[in-house]
């Protein structure tokens, strides 16, 4: 929360995300003993391919650039239950691991090369009874959905086709040509200016995610037409939404755009746009972190964003206010809250890289719960989600964990806060 309301120009570059404001991308890589990253290995029945995807969205004009001529492209990425028992691939290969490098400076290559996930690209897709079911991620504002890796990975294990979308210009932006689009201002929140202004920006940048998930969605509607690994083979009766943080924000948006998507999760993201007016039709769940429902910005922080406390009191009231109004209108609705987490405890790839790399990442940003609680907790309630209400399987081990608090996740709370 406090990084969207006070942090929402931080999230320029990568850089940042990764904790740059402690150790810098030009740092010399042989100052760190950089260990190997292993991220949790996937628990589903499913071994994990992915592949990389395009779009040219022709009918859109880009409106973060200057050339009138500039249509909306959109690198998105498809992980998917695979046939393999091929070694796993790199984490981040081509023209994206090309751009890290040159963003974060010596120590990128070896930071890269040290995380070892568990996907295989391009791998044949799993033989199955039936369709899989579909789900689209959008991450936060400025972050690569790469960062989201480990949860991606765990989901798609279980049966799901998960395509995640990297919003250009919010985000560095690498294609499969080798070409590389920049962060650019215009696609970032603003911090200065009138409220109105504020929220006018905020919704201008969400319209396009929200346009990005629906375009990736039909671009899936194309693969299952004819595709050689994926046609007939996605379950488009079977859609769902998810994201954190501005991405979390755009599931909900891209609900209320698209009755093609039947449920879906905001993992900590303050609400934009239409969801602030109008109901989601279909089960949807509030993911929060414990730092979004308690923050406490120092006097520093206040003053970079331009605020006194009294009108961070007012912002934070209104906020929380939004969130209430949106669950009261959910038919069914969950509402959840991960203790000693924060903001970012949400990109799940962070709390183990930090946990390996002392000062990537700070306490206010991922809380002070450990890693494999934060990552099994997360997990199990966003899949048990999509297996009641886009997969439909009554019988799903995780489903039960939406009935409310269980011994397994002490640290999941439900229900919204009373207000006084």
């Amino acid at each position: 929360m406090l990084n969207q309301l006070l942090r929402g120009a931080a999230f320029a570059t990568l850089a940042l995300i990764l904790g740059a404001g402690i150790i810098a991308p030009n740092t010399a890589a042989a100052q760190f003993e950089i260990p190997v990253i292993a991220l949790p290995e996937p628990t589903g029945a499913y071994a994990v391919g992915r592949v990389a995807q395009y779009t040219a969205d022709e009918t859109r004009e880009e409106i973060f650039t200057a050339d009138e001529n500039d249509v909306r492209e959109i690198a998105w990425t498809i992980h998917y239950p695979a046939a393999t028992d091929a070694d796993a691939s790199p984490y981040v290969e081509g023209p994206l691991l090309d751009a890290l490098i040159a963003l974060f400076g010596p120590i990128g290559e070896p930071l890269f090369a040290a995380i070892g996930s568990h996907a295989v690209a391009d791998a044949p897709l799993a033989e199955a009874d039936a369709p899989f079911p579909v789900l689209i991620f959008a991450p936060g504002m400025g972050t690569l959905p790469l960062f989201y890796t480990s949860l991606i990975e765990e989901i798609a294990s279980h049966g799901y086709v998960v395509a995640s979308v990297t919003p250009s210009y919010s985000v560095t932006t690498a294609f499969p040509d080798g070409r590389t689009l920049p962060v650019v201002p215009e696609a970032l929140p603003i911090v200065e200016g009138t409220e109105e202004e504020i929220n006018a920006h905020r919704d201008r940048i969400g319209a396009e995610w929200t346009a990005d998930v629906i375009a990736v969605l039909d671009q899936l509607a194309l693969l299952n037409a004819d595709d050689p690994r994926f046609a007939g083979r996605l379950d488009l009766e079977r859609v769902g939404a998810f994201g954190h943080s501005f991405g979390g924000a755009t599931a909900a948006a891209a609900m209320i755009a698209d009755d093609r998507f039947v449920a879906g999760i905001d993992m900590d993201g303050s609400l934009y746009g239409p969801a602030l007016t109008e109901s989601v039709e279909g089960p949807f769940m509030l993911m929060f972190s414990q730092a979004a429902l308690q923050a406490a910005p120092s006097a520093e922080e206040l003053a970079a964003a331009g605020l006194t406390e009294d009108e961070f009191a007012a912002l934070m009231a209104e906020t929380e206010a939004q969130w209430q109004a949106f669950y009261e209108g959910l038919e069914p609705g969950y509402w959840l809250t991960l203790a000693d987490s924060g903001h970012n405890t949400y990109i799940t790839d962070l709390l183990f890289v930090a946990a390996q790399i002392p000062g990537m990442a700070t306490t206010e940003d991922i809380g002070t719960i450990a890693p494999e609680r934060a990552f099994a907790a997360i997990s199990a309630h966003v899949i048990g989600f999509f297996d009641q209400h886009v997969k439909g399987d009554a019988g799903s081990p995780f489903a039960p964990l939406l009935d409310g608090l269980s011994e397994e996740f002490p640290e999941i709370t439900f229900g919204a806060p009373v207000a006084e």
